[in-house]
């Protein structure tokens, strides 16, 4: 992991990118990767006022950690956020990270632009399970 990745004016987040909860094994955070971005989204069955993913994301300011986590594995990646920026993508948005067939099951989904420090799917370190993200 780069030297510089923590200073003390750093905040840290957590992305759980919940894996195997639906189709798509590892696809979602290899799209993070490969986009630059941390997302999360919530289904059309979320219990509503369980979580409130913008206002949690909307914290975020350039330079702040994240740490990329998979369920059952810990986490996978860290990265710094490139910007204190927070995108809405809506159903229709071309650039959504859930492609695959449970997309109708998706409503908003929210991301933060990511230069990644660090990523290896193969070698995670562990930590306690996590339920939630940001």
């Amino acid at each position: 992991m780069a030297d510089d990745a923590h200073d003390s004016s750093s905040r840290v987040f957590w992305c759980n990118i919940n894996r195997g909860a639906g189709a798509g094994g590892n696809s979602l955070e290899r799209r993070m990767h490969a986009r630059r971005f941390a997302a999360a989204w919530t289904a059309v069955d979320h219990p509503v006022g369980t979580f409130n993913y913008p206002d949690h994301m909307r914290r975020v300011r350039g330079g702040d950690l994240i740490f990329m986590y998979a369920n059952g594995l810990g986490v996978i990646g860290v990265g710094r956020a490139a910007e204190s920026r927070l995108e809405v993508l809506f159903p229709d948005h071309p650039d959504r990270p859930r492609a695959f067939a449970t997309e109708g099951e998706n409503e908003e989904a929210w991301r933060i632009p990511v230069e990644w420090l660090a990523w290896d799917e193969a070698n995670p370190c562990v930590v306690e399970p996590l339920r939630l993200s940001f």
